[in-house]
C-alpha cells in the first residue's frame, strides 16, 4: 500500500497532449519531493500513448477511467479502488510551480487530519456558487471520498459536485471535517481562501502549491 498516490488526469486528444506534456516537465523540473506513486487516469484505449508519454517517471501506473463526469467521473473511479493513505487528485490542466509541493501537501493531510479535505485553490464563493475547493488539485483519504454521496452522473452534474449545493465541500463540513486551503509556508480554512496575499487569484500567487489554466497569465486577480 502507497502512503501517498498522485492522480494526475490524462485524457485523449491533441489539446490535452499539450498539457500532459507540460504536467510532465514541470513534474520533472519542479518533483513533488516525497515518495509516491504516480497514477496516469486515461480514456479507455489511450492507454499506450499515456504509458509512452510518463514512461520517464518512476512507480508510475496507467489507469483506464470512464470520462462520463469529465476529471470527476476519473476520480471517483480511482478512490474507489485505492488502498493509499492519501491520494491527490490532478486535473488535467494542471502544472507543477516549484519542488516540494507533494511534500507539503502530504504533511499538512498528516498533521492537521486524515478525516480533513485538503486543496490548493480554494474559493469563498459567490452568488449561486457555494465556498469550495477546486478540483483541479485537492487531496484527502480515499475512504472518505469514496463516501461522497455526490460524485456526478453526467458532465452537467460536475458542477453542483464541485460547487453547487450539497458540493464535496460542503459534505467535507457536514461530517464534521475542515477543508483547509495549503499554500506554501500558510494554510486558511476555507472560509479564509483569500487570506493569503500571493495564494490564488492573488498577487502574483507565489505560494500555489499547483497551477492550472485559471492560475495562467493573464488572470484576474481577486479584490
Amino acid at each position: 500500500m502507497s502512503a501517498l498516490e498522485i492522480c494526475f488526469c490524462c485524457p485523449a486528444g491533441d489539446h490535452h497532449l499539450s498539457f500532459a506534456y507540460r504536467f510532465l516537465q514541470t513534474y520533472l523540473n519542479f518533483p513533488p519531493m516525497i515518495e509516491h506513486e504516480l497514477i496516469i487516469l486515461t480514456d479507455p484505449g489511450n492507454e499506450a500513448q499515456a504509458e509512452e508519454i510518463f514512461a520517464v517517471c518512476n512507480r508510475v501506473k496507467v489507469v483506464p477511467t470512464p470520462d462520463f463526469a469529465k476529471d470527476l467521473s476519473r476520480y471517483e473511479t480511482w478512490v474507489k479502488q485505492s488502498t493509499a493513505e492519501c491520494v491527490m487528485m490532478l486535473g488535467g490542466s494542471t502544472y507543477c510551480r516549484r519542488p516540494g509541493w507533494g511534500l507539503r501537501a502530504f504533511t499538512a493531510f498528516q498533521q492537521m487530519g486524515r478525516n480533513n479535505l485538503y486543496g490548493a485553490c480554494g474559493h469563498t464563493g459567490a452568488g449561486p456558487v457555494r465556498p469550495h475547493l477546486r478540483s483541479t488539485g485537492f487531496w484527502g483519504s480515499p475512504s472518505m471520498l469514496a463516501r461522497y454521496p455526490g460524485w456526478p452522473r453526467n458532465e452537467i452534474g460536475r458542477y453542483t459536485a464541485e460547487h453547487g449545493s450539497g458540493c464535496m465541500s460542503d459534505w467535507f463540513a457536514s461530517q464534521g471535517a475542515t477543508c483547509w486551503v495549503i499554500n506554501f509556508g500558510s494554510q486558511y480554512p476555507l472560509s479564509n481562501a483569500n487570506d493569503d496575499p500571493q495564494g490564488y487569484a492573488r498577487g502574483s500567487q507565489q505560494v500555489l502549491l499547483i497551477g492550472d489554466r485559471l492560475t495562467m497569465s493573464p488572470y484576474q486577480p481577486f479584490p
